[in-house]
């Protein structure tokens, strides 16, 4: 496997556990599912996007065709898979999927005074909206962020058209203004990150995002400050469950089944990558152990009822199943969540409510500093 690779067939170890969870619903992006039957009734709205693009643009399709042949190359070596495509055919794929991914996070932000139009399909017809936000984040439908940078950048409006020279590999987390690339894909996506996208950046250090899925993962876990993983899976302590923690005020925040699972099988297949949010996945496994966990916490309002109880938890008990984690990455919030469940001093509860459950976000924001204890 090349080590430039980040975009993964699912293994068929997760895969069984979900099928849906992994498969596009209504779109393919990039040349893992392009071949699809069911997937090509939406290849006729995304060469519409194209051409209202072009049109709008002035950019001539040649130009957008040439700009991409000449990161083919790089682009291809994205995907750990063979891609049975020759250079001119995957051009033509990563053209039209991601100058259609472009139009739309532009027409959704409605900057660049562009707006859809009143038949476009996209926005007139609810279901999409959830097929895209289901497919987008799929690991086996992510487009290289090389691609969408060059096509971004060359189809600006003149005056913030920067050029393809400028174009990353990565993503540039340099104070980007409200119409670039970077912006409208947190724009979109807002509903699944914790607090302002605007104010959301990758720490210093981390290897930058390289597709629209590790970009979501990086931002989820950017605030982490492990001191070190625990080596030894069998000696962490499992934290008290929802019911057991009636008084507690742990909130979790709702997220979907496909982001949890693509982010997973992302860390499982990666090279040097910390199974950050699979060690998330066995804190939520902890958390809720039966129908009555669900329960509770619906009542509560802590956790929509998305589900029926009886799924939800099966749910969240399945979550990580068959995902090896070596390293767990949690042990110091379950021993202080542990240590704070057994003991009733008021100022422990009041210490461990404000550092670990006080927003919305809780668990993201747990997720995000789990060795900030009380003090």
């Amino acid at each position: 496997m090349c080590p430039d690779s980040c975009i993964f067939p699912t293994p068929n170890i997760l895969l069984r556990h979900s099928r849906k969870a992994y498969t596009p619903t209504a779109f393919s992006i990039g040349p893992l599912h392009h071949r699809k039957a069911y997937l090509k009734r939406t290849e006729k709205v995304k060469q519409k996007y194209l051409q209202n693009l072009v049109s709008r643009t002035g950019v001539a399709l040649k130009d957008l065709i040439g700009t991409v042949a000449k990161i083919e190359a790089d682009a291809r070596k994205h995907y750990a898979e063979y891609i049975d495509f020759r250079p001119e055919e995957l051009v033509k794929i990563l053209v039209l999927d991601g100058c259609f991914l472009i139009e739309f996070i532009r027409k959704h932000s409605m900057k660049d005074s562009l707006a859809p139009e009143n038949d476009d399909p996209v926005f007139t017809m609810s279901c999409m909206f959830q097929h895209l936000y289901h497919d987008l984040i799929l690991l086996e439908n992510q487009i290289p962020w090389i691609v969408l940078d060059h096509l971004f950048n060359l189809t600006r409006d003149p005056q913030n058209r920067q050029g393809t020279s400028n174009a990353s590999s990565s993503i540039n987390w340099n104070s980007p203004d409200d119409t670039s690339l970077l912006a409208l894909v947190l724009e979109f996506f807002h509903h699944i990150l914790p607090g302002d996208p605007k104010k959301l950046q990758v720490k210093t250090g981390q290897p930058k995002s390289r597709h629209i899925l590790e970009l979501l993962r990086d931002l989820l876990i950017s605030n982490s400050n492990t001191n070190g993983p625990l080596k030894d899976e069998n000696t962490w302590p499992p934290i008290p469950s929802a019911t057991e923690l009636e008084t507690a005020g742990i909130t979790i925040q709702e997220v979907t089944e496909a982001l949890f699972r693509n982010i997973i099988s992302f860390e499982q297949c990666s090279q040097n990558c910390l199974p950050v949010f699979t060690s998330y996945a066995i804190l939520l496994d902890n958390l809720i152990n039966s129908p009555e966990d669900v329960d509770r916490l619906s009542k509560k309002e802590i956790v929509d009822n998305w589900l029926n109880p009886e799924d939800a938890t099966k749910f969240f008990n399945e979550l990580y199943h068959d995902a090896y984690v070596k390293d767990f990455y949690y042990p110091k919030l379950c021993y202080d969540v542990k240590r704070y469940y057994q003991m009733s001093w008021p100022s422990w509860r009041t210490s461990l409510v404000q550092n670990y459950f006080s927003t919305p976000w809780t668990l993201y924001s747990v997720k995000g500093d789990p060795h900030k204890g009380p003090k």
